[in-house]
């Protein structure tokens, strides 16, 4: 036999069906085995590839695992099909096979192809973008839950996407799904379409917030606005979008937001006189938060409580005592009553400890241990103005002094005196300086007449 004829001579020579004839000679084997080691030497050169952190150094160790096992498959899919192809099948009838075609919904080999490599894409797609959002050198803007939340939100929206696109290529009419009507009832209308429409309008109004608070944050840092003024322009902003949002959401479902103002004015007017005190606190908020009197981080004393204020919400205040115990005072309380606020004008505010000394003492030599005792303790500033001695009065007992300074230190003032009393005593005990305790002269007559009994 000649070498022509050793090539082409039939192994096998099978008729399947009409249509499909098996007919494989020594030259189709030979293609079939070289088929094979070459798609398996991809295979092997694959897994050496992808392993090497030199080309896939973004890849974690499962995900280099998925990204080899998915590869390895649709190259083994790939040397079926060739094979399919060597041995008389007609490729394109084959994956034009519908393995299902009922209810509008049509599924082929071709298809289920086409939803396999767009599964494997968005997946590639989410984990691309889990490398790039968790990449410091682009995104060291973000916090840690922030960068969760983004990644968790996204990856869900791709995988609806992906999911749309699925039912889209099977055949299902996707306008016919979003218009199925969940609830029609009194001109309020619910599909999948409003269902995703809210979703969006509440994502995006998060997603508006998120933004803005890293703005406001990212002034606050370069010093353009103070914390307490950020904060009140966040919380304005945060009521706005909400109102605008819930607004957007009854619109979407088919409640008109105008009639059921319309219809709830005469309700709205009952809960007005019913709960007086709760509306007062509400627009007291809304005062603090437009006219920033009192901010976040204000150092304020409402009748004996002095404390740092540290939340402002629509209703309530919470402040922070020098305890460390939050209180919750409502915001009228803010606005209507006696408020002082020690860092209103944002400089130093001014002390005084008051002292006094026994009857014949050096006054000048009080004076200079006085200021000498201000001078050197480190919260008390001179930027402002120096300390100061005020001789009050000649008293019943002692010579009355009062010592003035001034200290950014507020919150923590009564700290910043007791140590200051401290150092006096102190240094009074070291010169000789008493501090008298208060003294009474009680004069005792006597009756010299002799009394007898």
């Amino acid at each position: 036999m000649t070498f022509e004829e050793i090539i082409n001579y039939n192994i096998i020579n099978y008729r399947v069906t009409d249509s499909w004839l098996i007919d494989i000679n020594v030259l189709i084997l030979l293609g079939l085995i070289i088929t094979i080691f070459v798609g398996q030497s991809l295979v092997w050169t694959l897994h050496k590839l992808i392993n090497r952190k030199t080309f896939f150094k973004w890849l974690e160790p499962n995900q280099r695992k998925s990204t080899e096992r998915y590869t390895k498959y649709a190259i083994y899919s790939i040397i079926v099909l060739i094979i399919l192809n060597f041995i008389g099948l007609d490729i394109k009838k084959f994956l034009e096979f519908k393995i299902v075609d009922d209810y509008g919904i049509t599924l082929t080999p071709y298809l289920i192809l086409g939803i396999i490599s767009l599964i494997l894409f968005s997946q590639l797609f989410v984990w691309g973008f889990h490398k790039l959002i968790n990449q410091q050198k682009f995104f060291e803007w973000l916090e840690d839950n922030q960068r969760v939340l983004i990644e968790k939100y996204t990856k869900y929206t791709i995988y609806v996407i992906t999911g749309l696109i699925i039912l889209n290529l099977t055949g299902l009419q996707i306008k016919e799904l979003f218009e199925f009507k969940i609830i029609d009832l009194y001109n309020i209308k619910l599909t999948p379409y409003h269902i995703l429409g809210v979703i969006f309008l509440i994502y995006l109004s998060r997603l508006l917030l998120w933004t803005f608070e890293k703005v406001i944050m990212q002034q606050e840092r370069s010093k353009k606005i103070d914390a307490g003024k950020g904060f009140a322009i966040y919380k304005i902003s945060k009521y706005i979008i909400i109102i605008i949002t819930i607004s957007l959401v009854l619109e979407t479902v088919g409640i008109k937001i105008t009639i059921l103002l319309a219809g709830s004015a005469a309700l709205l007017v009952g809960l007005g006189l019913g709960i007086q005190q709760i509306f007062n606190d509400v627009i007291s908020g809304i005062f603090l938060l437009f006219e920033g009197t009192v901010s976040v981080h204000d150092i304020v004393q409402i009748d004996d409580l002095v404390g740092e204020v540290t939340h402002i919400d629509i209703r309530t205040s919470k402040i922070k005592s020098r305890d460390n115990i939050t209180i919750i005072v409502p915001n009228s309380k803010l606005i209507s009553d006696n408020v002082i606020n020690w860092t209103l004008n944002k400089q130093s505010t001014r002390f005084q400890v008051k002292v006094g000394v026994a009857y014949g003492s050096d006054t000048e030599k009080v004076r200079q241990i006085l200021l000498d005792v201000a001078n050197d303790n480190p919260d008390v500033t001179t930027s402002f103005e120096d300390p100061y001695v005020r001789f009050d009065e000649f008293g019943d007992s002692s010579l009355n002094f009062t010592l003035l300074f001034w200290s950014k230190k507020m919150f923590r003032a009564d700290i910043v005196q007791s140590d200051i009393r401290f150092e006096i005593d102190k240094r009074f005990r070291k010169e000789g300086i008493t501090i008298p305790f208060p003294q009474r002269d009680l004069h005792i007559k006597t009756n010299d007449t002799n009394i007898k009994l």
